[in-house]
């Protein structure tokens, strides 16, 4: 029923076109092969470097769990040297207000030498256990990890900042 007056496809292009056509696709895909490689290659570097930087963000975090423990322990410490310190203080006053009553009272010499020297010996005294305590909680260790922990996050930044680098560099 149909009439058909001409062919049903025409065919403009040579052999020779489509043949250089078939060539040049052939070597777009052989490159696109070469490039999906190095991708997935590069790819794989990636998630090795992403799995390190990730293991040593853990011990980052880790020790810094630690070193904020210890500042901690080491604050608790100061604070109850701040509290001896504040008796001795007030033990002093007390023994300086009771040696300017026994002067008052004192007529002789000797009396007051004795006072003097017992007081003197007490000063010493409360004045050791307060270098004592001070020693014990280590002013200069403190510092040394106030440091150590911000080292520790500084370090963290960066290790997140290289892992936010990496992967911008392979989604380009």
């Amino acid at each position: 029923i149909f009439m058909v007056k001409g062919p049903l496809i025409a065919f403009t292009l040579t052999f020779e076109k489509l043949e250089a056509f078939v060539e040049a696709t052939g070597k777009k895909f052989v490159e696109h092969e070469q490039r999906i490689c190095e991708l997935e290659s590069n790819l794989s570097a990636l998630q090795t470097k992403t799995s390190v930087v990730e293991k040593a963000l853990q011990m980052r975090e880790e020790e810094i769990a630690t070193l904020r423990g210890e500042c901690k322990s080491i604050s608790v410490k100061m604070i109850d040297v701040e509290e001896q310190n504040q008796g001795l203080r007030e033990e002093n006053a007390l023994a300086f207000t009771k040696v300017y009553k026994k002067l008052e009272s004192s007529s002789t010499p000797e009396g007051l030498q004795t006072e003097m020297l017992s007081l003197k010996e007490g000063t010493d005294n409360r004045m050791l256990v307060l270098e004592s305590l001070m020693r014990e909680i280590g002013g200069d260790k403190m510092k040394g990890m106030v440091q150590d922990v911000a080292n520790l996050q500084n370090d963290n930044v960066a290790l997140w900042k290289e892992n936010a680098r990496m992967v911008l560099e392979l989604e380009t």
